[in-house]
This record gives structure tokens, C-alpha cells and sequence, in this order.
């Protein structure tokens, strides 16, 4: 199977893992896949089957920032309302030490959490475009990251949830 393939194969029936979490309350069932939203999350947890958990990894990489107050949204948790320009400060340093420890891990692996923080908002394109050609010629982790920061405007860098 293509990665793609692999992504919608088999397809999701959350209504056999609903009745799985009914008739089975004694076991622990989480949802692997498919949801898009906070309504869609919400939905499935607090829908009466049991259900615990729902995973949506490759969601938050699209939509990070969409996702940013997930833990006040579901949990009641306070948010820390930190902006997306101290968010890529904090990875900044995050990616260059993590590049430090593990050298072969590559540029493209470790910039792919912060690749979608824009979306949406004026100069995302920019922004990517910044991510993928620093990092394919090689810059530093910093460098590329403080580059592509500078193709958003303060307005977007400063919001917070």
C-alpha cells in the first residue's frame, strides 16, 4: 500500500467501535483516525459508548494551531495562552538540541510539527516555502526557523487561544 492508500484502508466505521465500547465496558477502546474537529472529538467521547480516547495525529499536523486549545476545550484545563511566536521560540531551541543529540535526524523530520502553524493566515505559503528550501540546502535549525517567522506578520505571530 501507498502511504496514502494506507491512510484510507480500511475504512473507519466508528459505529462498530461505539457498539465494541458498549458491549464491552470492561476493556478500554479509543478512536484511531478520521476526526476533524473539536465537535466531531466531543461527539464521539460523549456519545454514551464507552469510548475513552480519540486520536488525531495527523489532524493536529495539519491544523496545529486549530488545535491549540484542545486541553480546555475537552478537558476543562486551564490554556497557557502562549503565541505562536513564543511557541516557535520554545521548538526553536527544542529542534537545535534535538538536532544536536541526534545527527542523523533530518531537517524535514524535526521542522514537520511547526509546518502547518500558519495555515490559513496570510504569508503561510511564504512561511513553508522558507521551511522547505533553508532546510533543503542545509541551514541551521534556528536559522531556518527565525527566517521563516519573518514571513508572518506580528498580528499572527502574537495571537493566543
Amino acid at each position: 500500500l501507498t502511504p496514502k492508500q494506507n491512510r484510507e484502508v480500511p475504512p473507519l466505521r466508528y459505529e462498530i467501535v461505539h457498539r465494541l465500547a458498549r458491549d464491552l465496558p470492561h476493556l478500554t477502546f479509543v478512536l484511531n483516525g478520521g476526526v476533524k474537529s473539536y465537535e466531531e472529538t466531543e461527539e464521539c467521547l460523549n456519545n454514551g459508548s464507552g469510548v475513552v480516547g480519540v486520536m488525531v495525529g495527523r489532524e493536529i499536523l495539519n491544523r496545529p494551531w486549530y488545535w491549540g486549545d484542545v486541553d480546555r476545550r475537552l478537558y476543562g484545563a486551564e490554556n497557557p495562552g502562549i503565541s505562536r511566536r513564543e511557541i516557535l521560540g520554545n521548538y526553536s531551541n527544542y529542534a537545535t538540541h534535538e538536532m544536536a543529540v541526534n545527527p542523523k535526524l533530518g531537517l524535514g523530520t524535526i521542522l514537520k510539527p511547526i509546518q502547518n502553524l500558519f495555515i490559513g493566515e496570510r504569508g503561510a505559503r511564504m512561511y513553508r516555502r522558507v521551511l522547505a528550501e533553508m532546510s533543503a540546502k542545509k541551514f541551521p535549525v534556528q536559522e531556518i526557523i527565525s527566517n521563516a517567522t519573518a514571513c508572518i506578520g506580528d498580528e499572527d505571530l502574537d495571537k493566543r487561544w
